[in-house]
């Protein structure tokens, strides 16, 4: 999906947003509680919660950021040098998991800031910007995969409601939406190209 102006990705924005937080509110209101105590019975010490325990440590978002950061120096050295797919798919990859991080100020350690999950924005987004930019069926079912097992990790190891799951889920990716439209303004700073000359490889 391609957006040519501030105007289309924001109207975009608010049309998307919207439905969400109608949804959101539901789970808020009359879902998450009820699904918190049952999964409070019967998650706690079992093989499944360690497992969850042991999935959010590796997709943590302070180690998606490192990746994102990284990923941002390469794709830049590499775009700098000569643009091409792979460039793209490096930058895109790295702006998505950059703004979605921005949101994980809301998912802090605390009762009161719980939302969006920290972790299921920052792997939608990494994860996302990849499905949309590498073509490979099965890679895609990969992706997707890890993207559920991610949002289910953050439920059954009792650190999430499903609303917070819920807005990671459209947060990360929005993010990618929104690193899409952004990523031929990047382009233009590294390789002095007028805005214009951007074409999606």
């Amino acid at each position: 999906m391609r957006f040519r102006n501030v105007d289309s990705i924001l109207k975009f924005t608010a049309k998307t947003f919207f439905p969400l937080l109608v949804v959101y509110t539901v789970f808020f209101a009359f879902l998450d509680i009820p699904f918190a105590r049952l999964a409070n019975d019967i998650f706690p010490d079992t093989i499944a919660w360690y497992i969850a325990n042991i999935i959010s440590m590796i997709f943590d978002p302070g180690h998606w950021l490192i990746l994102g950061i990284l990923a941002l120096i390469i794709g830049a050295m590499q775009t700098y040098w000569r643009r091409n797919h792979v460039s793209h798919v490096i930058l895109l990859f790295a702006l998505s998991i950059i703004i979605s991080y921005g949101f994980h100020f809301f998912s802090l350690d605390d009762v009161e800031h719980s939302t969006p999950s920290g972790h299921t924005t920052l792997t939608v987004a990494g994860l996302y910007s990849l499905y949309l930019m590498i073509p490979k069926a099965w890679l895609r079912y990969v992706f997707i995969g890890i993207t559920v097992m991610v949002a289910l990790a953050r439920i059954v190891s009792l650190e999430h409601f499903p609303s917070d799951v819920l807005l990671g889920v459209y947060v990360g990716m929005l993010s990618v939406y929104w690193a899409e439209f952004l990523l031929p303004k990047l382009y233009a700073r590294l390789i002095k190209e007028p805005k214009e000359a951007y074409t999606k490889p």
